[in-house]
């Protein structure tokens, strides 16, 4: 091979090399947002940013690929002093707790604002924007699983 043909395909090749390194960044933490277990996937863990000491904030997920009705009991993390699980809003009796929410089989479930979801209350430490803490969900089926929720919405 002549040095013209080999200098460009290694320039070509540490193009190619050097968009790879830059993407790496942007698609770990992305891929670290979806955890799957056995009967179903936990899609992107959320909450917004809070400062320490700040009283209630939401905590949000979707549950896809659900292969066996279970329900969803509850959450802990150390960066919570306790986490409760809401109902969806009424006009009449406003966001209440919840004992569970139901996870049917071959249904998407989102805990969303509008919608059931999980409030952290007693924040113990800043939450920036980024950055990611543990949480333990517990089913009545699946039993205990450990993700971590990113501090963000996207």
């Amino acid at each position: 091979m002549n040095r013209s043909i080999r200098a460009t395909t290694i320039a070509v090749f540490l193009r190619h090399a050097a968009a790879a390194l830059a993407l790496a960044p942007v698609a770990a933490p992305l891929a670290a947002h979806d955890y799957y277990t056995p009967h179903f996937q936990i899609i992107h863990p959320w909450t917004d940013p809070a400062a320490a000491g700040t009283q209630r904030l939401g905590l949000y997920m979707r549950f896809a690929q659900v292969e066996a009705d279970d329900r969803l009991l509850s959450a802990s993390s150390p960066v919570a002093e306790a986490i409760e699980l809401r109902a969806p809003a009424s006009a009449e009796t406003g966001p209440v707790r919840a004992k569970a929410v139901a996870l049917p089989r071959g249904v998407d479930v989102d805990l969303e604002p509008d919608g059931a979801h999980f409030v952290m209350r007693g924040i113990r430490k800043d939450l920036p924007f980024g950055s990611q803490h543990p949480l333990v969900l517990v089913f009545e089926k699946a039993g205990t699983v450990e993700i971590e929720f990113v501090v963000g919405s996207d």
